[in-house]
């Protein structure tokens, strides 16, 4: 029977794949089965090249980094720059983040302070103090 139709592909139990035909506006117990070959498209689509990630590759080296220098907070700073790459920050992005971290974390470290958890205003008007003339030089 060679009626248009909708071919839906069904699996019988001897686990072989078989088509059946289903005739718009018709019932159920007026459609047949019919056994025909699977569907194979006849459009050959060129496949896409693989190419990596350059946001995740500047992840994964500045993770690296991080781990590699005795910090405090480093697995937060871990934590920020995934979170940076997971919101799909440009690679730039992500290294000038990094570098303000690590002069944070670093400084940090020169006052004495082994953990995050030892932070206080002191540190950060510190901080401020110490870097606000480059800030400032950047703006102008």
């Amino acid at each position: 029977m060679n009626v248009p139709g909708h071919y839906l592909p069904v699996i019988s139990g001897e686990n072989s794949e078989k088509e059946a035909v289903m005739i718009a506006g018709s019932s159920s117990e007026h459609s047949q089965p019919c056994q025909s070959q699977p569907f194979r498209s006849s459009v050959n689509l060129p496949l896409r090249r693989q190419t990596e990630n350059p946001a995740k590759k500047t992840y994964q080296k500045l993770s690296a980094k991080l781990r590699d220098q005795d910090l405090p907070g480093v697995e937060f700073a871990e934590k920020y720059l995934f979170h940076q790459y997971r919101r799909n920050r440009r690679p730039n992005t992500m290294e000038l983040n990094y570098t303000s971290i690590s002069f944070f974390l670093k400084f940090l470290k020169s006052q004495g302070l082994t953990h995050l958890e030892g932070v206080s205003r002191k540190h950060i008007e510190a901080f401020i103090e110490k870097t606000g003339p480059r800030i400032e030089a950047r703006l102008h």
